[in-house]
């Protein structure tokens, strides 16, 4: 994981790892967050992977989420901040097959003894597969992509307290990364 300063100067490594995915600046530019790869332990078992937040400057890496086996249908992968760089929308495994929902990973519950950030499940629903999540600019709505079978996927969006969601789009391609107006 590399950063570059649009306005010149050196780029500089901050994390090197097996794989890193899903990189999103926090809205101060002071934080990252990303999912990564962590070191095989042992050869054989399966590959762990984890959800951290760490400095700009590439320095104290917090865990978000405990290191566990994560297959490539998980794809537990932060998307986007709060506004006041508190909270974090994630993909996250509804338990249900497949399933994948949409998690709020609290930072203010982060805390040095490396324990997990407390997550909270905002939406889920039977049989579909939930990415690409973007909170409102007021923080009160989420939006978000629902794969319902290969090749279709709809926007929705639904209160991020929870609740009913209602259809942006009309799920007859694949309809992806949906982003809010500044308004």
């Amino acid at each position: 994981l590399w950063m570059r300063p649009v306005a010149g100067g050196e780029d500089r490594l901050l994390l090197t790892a097996g794989a890193i995915s899903a990189p999103r600046w926090s809205p101060d530019g002071t934080h990252v967050v990303y999912r990564r790869d962590m070191p095989v332990q042992r050869p054989g078992l399966p590959l762990e992977r984890v959800v951290a937040v760490m400095a700009a400057d590439g320095s104290n890496e917090k865990l978000l989420t405990k290191p566990r086996p994560m297959t490539t249908a998980e794809q537990l992968a932060p998307f986007d901040w709060s506004a006041d760089g508190t909270k974090i929308l994630s993909a996250c495994p509804t338990g249900e097959g497949a399933g994948m929902g949409v998690c709020l990973f609290s930072l203010n519950s982060v805390t040095p003894s490396a324990e997990p950030a407390s997550v909270r499940m905002i939406t889920s629903r039977s049989g579909y597969r939930l990415y690409e999540a973007q909170f409102s600019p007021d923080g009160r709505w989420i939006s978000f992509n629902a794969v319902t079978s290969p090749g279709t996927s709809t926007i929705y969006t639904a209160p991020t307290t929870g609740g009913e969601w209602t259809a942006i789009t009309d799920s007859g391609v694949w309809d992806d990364k949906p982003r809010w107006a500044p308004d």
